[in-house]
């Protein structure tokens, strides 16, 4: 756990700076138990920290397991608890803010991960469109750095669907071109027919019915290209993507991916 501390002991000694009124406890029915400094003690813990120089090392940690939450909550979100899942995120959201926050100014490529991986989560909920998209401006503003192409085209396409349903449609295709740009360096099939999926909804809701039958025809054609080498590897015994053809395990889904149609 560091500076000693080992992972057995956390519970008792946070029962014991409850004891002391030092840390509150939050017990909801059918929710983990929460722990929580109060605003004073909280400062006083910050100001103690930055005497020793220990801020930057704290919120680091702070930061990572917050990232390996999000992680984990990118599946969890499309399975069978993703409601709790949904629910554990909001109350994290601060926490989330905060790791955010820190990873801006100290880790800008860890901040572009942070705000990809909760992508979905601000998709799924509605209310955090606005925030959501604040997030993903100020990490994609940053300088790029190299290998990120795969993590910024995926939070290209978050922006533009947190846009769409905003109705900023002509900020929403811009996010969506960039994204396309990206796929297509990287010759994603797959990302380059989501991305031409979203395009045409984005032209047909602004009424540009030729443009929009266009982008779906290229979308169209890029899924079914994807989909006949799918059913090659399927067929042929070395792969495991039969799973996915069939609509049961891990890959259940990559090639329609779309949270339009969740």
């Amino acid at each position: 756990m560091g500076h000693g501390i080992e992972a057995r002991d956390v519970l008792d000694l946070l029962t014991l700076l409850a004891n002391k009124s030092l840390v509150v406890v939050e017990r909801v029915p059918g929710q983990e138990t929460r722990f929580r400094l109060l605003e004073t003690i909280r400062q006083y813990a910050r100001d103690k920290m930055q005497a020793a120089g220990e801020v930057g090392e704290v919120q680091a940690r702070h930061r990572d397991w917050y990232m390996n939450l999000a992680g984990q909550a990118e599946s969890e979100l499309r399975g069978p608890e993703q409601s709790e899942w949904i629910e554990r995120l909001e109350r994290e959201h601060d926490n989330f803010r905060a790791a955010l926050a820190w990873s801006l100014v100290n880790d800008a490529t860890g901040a572009l991960r942070l705000a990809d991986t909760l992508g979905q989560f601000w998709f799924m909920r509605g209310h955090h469109f606005g925030e959501g998209r604040e997030w993903l401006v100020r990490v994609l503003s940053q300088a790029e750095a190299p290998k990120q192409a795969v993590t910024r085209a995926s939070a290209f396409r978050w922006l533009g669907l947190l846009t769409y349903f905003q109705g900023d449609y002509a900020a929403a295709r811009s996010a969506f071109e960039r994204s396309l740009a990206l796929y297509q360096e990287l010759q994603d099939r797959d990302g380059i027919a989501e991305v031409f999926y979203y395009l045409a909804d984005t032209a047909a809701i602004q009424g540009d019915a030729v443009v929009a039958r266009a982008l779906y025809a290229q979308a169209r054609s890029f899924y079914a290209d994807s989909l006949i080498s799918l059913r090659k590897l399927a067929t042929s015994g070395t792969s495991p993507v039969r799973s996915t053809i069939s609509g049961t395990g891990e890959g259940r889904g990559r090639l329609r991916r779309s949270p339009f149609i969740l």
